[in-house]
């Protein structure tokens, strides 16, 4: 059986997304610096890697908030169970981790110093993020295609 590199038709975002407001810009802080990064991801224990998982749907999260321990090796798995493409958007919180890479399972592995969003533009499709928190703080997650933040399809990420 021949696998074909867009059966999911993931879309990975590397352009940064602008705040979502004022307040957002107001509270966000500078990427890690590449020094970071690779000294964060060097010293990381891979086999204490914890998994979580973050559901997309039409009108909402699931869960609507997730949290994190800043320094814990993590695979955040995001799946669209929606009935249309979804977007992870969460650029505050993905420029406050070390990101290792991201990948659709047995189709493609992407490494990045960071990413922006992830599209998931189909029902079942997901990616994984392996990442550690590093920076502290309370970050927005939302979809913004048509509307959906207003719609409840957005949440919190937290970093302890």
């Amino acid at each position: 059986m021949r696998k074909t590199p867009f059966l999911l038709a993931l879309a990975i975002v590397l352009a940064p997304l602008p705040p979502a407001s004022a307040a957002d810009a107001a509270e966000a802080k500078p990427p890690l610096s590449e020094e970071t990064r690779v000294a964060v991801l060097k010293a990381a224990d891979w086999k204490e890697m914890q998994s979580v998982n973050l559901e997309l749907r039409d009108y909402g999260l699931s869960p609507r908030e997730l949290r994190f321990k800043a320094g814990q090796p993590y695979r955040l798995v995001i799946t669209n169970n929606g009935s249309h493409s979804h977007y992870f958007n969460a650029p505050e919180f993905l420029q406050n981790i070390a990101a290792r890479k991201a990948q659709v399972k047995d189709q493609v592995e992407v490494k990045a110093p960071f990413f922006s969003a992830f599209e998931l533009a189909r029902r079942g499709g997901n990616v994984e993020l392996f990442f550690i928190p590093v920076n502290k703080g309370s970050y927005r997650m939302y979809c913004h295609l048509e509307g959906k933040a207003h719609e409840g399809v957005q949440g919190a990420v937290i970093i302890e």
